[in-house]
This record gives C-alpha cells, structure tokens and sequence, in this order.
C-alpha cells in the first residue's frame, strides 16, 4: 500500500474513533492509539510508523466493535494483535 492510500486508511478509521467516542464509547478504548502521537495529518512520520498506528486504531476500533457489537469474531481481534507486535519488530529493525 502507498503511504498517501495508509494515511487515508488512517484518517477514515479517526473517523471511527471519533464517532464511537461521541455515541458514548469511553475514550479508554483507544488509549493505546493515542499513546503513539501519530496522527494522520503528520505526512512526515515514516510510513512505517503510520503503518503502526493504523493497526493499533484498527485494533482499538475490533475491541469496540467486539464489545457493543458482538458479532467480530475473536481470532480477528488476536490477528490484528498479532499484526501490531510484527509491525512493532520491524519498525526497531
């Protein structure tokens, strides 16, 4: 994927985010996102580093989904984890 088409892909899930916080979903769920610092619009973060922070808001966004929602699946939820720590190895390297 193309570093422009991830910070869209990232923006859309901010979108998410936003809109599970203002219908009541508590801001603790994406407590780990917001540790990162890197927001779509920082164009000068690596790609890589807005890799990460796509899958750690994807993550967040599952747990909410799971939560009120019910219907995600549990081992997407573990992928999507999975995914993160390997995203996270790379980025040291």
């Amino acid at each position: 994927m193309y570093k422009d088409e991830l910070i869209n892909l990232h923006q859309f899930l901010v979108y998410l985010m936003r809109f599970f916080v203002k219908n009541g979903v508590p801001e603790d769920y994406f407590a780990k996102y917001k540790k990162l610092g890197i927001n779509p619009h920082h164009i000068h973060k690596s790609k890589a580093g807005q890799q990460h922070a796509v899958l750690v808001l994807s993550e967040c966004v599952l747990s909410v989904m799971q939560k009120y929602y019910k219907d995600i699946p549990e081992e997407l939820l573990k992928d999507f984890q999975e995914m993160e720590k390997r995203c996270k190895l790379e980025m040291r390297e």
